[in-house]
């Protein structure tokens, strides 16, 4: 069922090359995190697998990377994404402003993501735009970065009585940005006495 498994057997199947291959995976992120550590798992593989081998087109790779999930596209190509759809639908935007992140995950608490979503699913919403956000990182301005982000899952944490946090994906982790590093790092300190996985990191450009 693991993800990099699979997304060696995908790949050799539609190469139509037999090839034994070991995979050594070294977790560094919380599992159940919300953080699409098995989506970059999958993405990790297919690339390392695009650079030994070459046998499949980018439009190959992409379709592959849909077919083990959602998230996996967008992982599959180092670049910042407005994705639609099933994540296949993919546009490139302005990445995001040099910042400080500290990413926090409570070492007592986990999410299903497919639970998760169903629980989302049940749930009527209006259309949100993305265009604040669009504009916002066109401009490099931090402040209203921060602003105008938004997660759905968001509402149910609320609804379960959590205070309002910006949510990595369906949790539970959570996410701050700083343009204090100094700051950011005093955060991270103080949430791994918390008991918290915490790290500190900065957006990729």
């Amino acid at each position: 069922k693991n993800l990099g498994y699979r997304a060696i057997t995908s790949y050799l199947a539609a190469a139509g090359i037999t090839l034994h291959a070991d995979l050594y995976i070294y977790k560094r992120i919380p599992v159940a995190a919300g953080l699409a550590g098995g989506s970059t798992d999958a993405a990790g593989v297919l690339r390392a697998l695009d650079v030994m081998i070459g046998a499949l087109s980018k439009k190959q790779l992409a379709e592959i990377a849909l077919s083990l999930g959602a998230d996996v596209p967008f992982c599959l190509f180092s670049s910042a994404s407005l994705c639609r759809g099933l994540g296949e639908e993919r546009s490139f935007i302005t990445p995001l402003a040099d910042c400080c992140l500290v990413v926090a995950k409570s070492k007592r608490e986990s999410v299903s993501t497919p639970e998760a979503y169903r629980l989302i699913d049940s749930l009527s919403y209006e259309p949100i735009s993305v265009k604040a956000t669009e504009e916002a990182l066109a401009k490099e301005e931090l402040v209203d970065i921060a602003h105008s982000l938004f997660n759905r899952f968001e509402e149910i944490m609320v609804e379960g009585g959590a205070l309002r946090a910006m949510m990595s994906g369906s949790g539970p982790s959570v996410f701050g940005i700083f343009t204090d590093e100094a700051a950011a790092e005093r955060v991270k300190d103080a949430l791994r006495e918390e008991k918290c996985y915490a790290y500190l990191t900065r957006p990729w450009r």
